[in-house]
């Protein structure tokens, strides 16, 4: 895009490369998740911070309906989707203006075999779980409407 983003500690310094160049602090914190148009995301946790280049406003998204107890949650940016996985679900934004599409709760067949197998949203196995029960987490997410999508697992051969 036409911003440098410099990342630190305490946020983030977006530096415009358009002539006469200029550059603005931002306090968010989090991992940095992508950028869309001038939407540039982070993962913080259980929330989703949206820090909007043009405007120079931060916004937050909870994800408190896909976290579990551990909090462990993950997000991707696909071209202007944003897809973010926990626990308990799925949940996808439009990533231009951060309104929400789709939420989906794993399937209780799912559920159970997660809890079953031990296995955290990263794929690993959770540490005493036995290696020949290793798996990692797969699938395709489909562009068709009004269609349930699931990412299930597959052995890892």
């Amino acid at each position: 895009g036409d911003h440098l983003l410099l990342f630190g500690e305490a946020g983030v310094r977006a530096i415009s490369l358009r002539l006469p160049l200029a550059s603005q602090f931002h306090p968010i914190q989090g991992v940095y998740v992508g950028t869309s148009g001038s939407q540039t995301w982070f993962l913080d946790g259980a929330w989703l911070r949206r820090l909007d280049l043009k405007t120079n406003q931060i916004a937050s998204v909870s994800l408190a309906g896909i976290t579990g107890e551990k909090e462990s949650t993950r997000a991707v940016l696909s071209g202007g989707r944003l897809y973010a996985m926990g626990e308990r679900g799925i949940r996808v934004f439009n990533a231009w203006d951060g309104d929400a599409i789709a939420a989906w709760g794993w399937p209780a067949s799912l559920e159970e075999y997660r809890k079953r197998i031990l296995v955290d949203n990263s794929g690993r196995p959770q540490p005493g779980q036995p290696s020949e029960s290793y798996s990692v987490w797969q699938g395709l997410i489909s562009p068709h409407d009004s269609t349930l999508t699931y990412c299930l697992p597959v052995r890892d051969l």
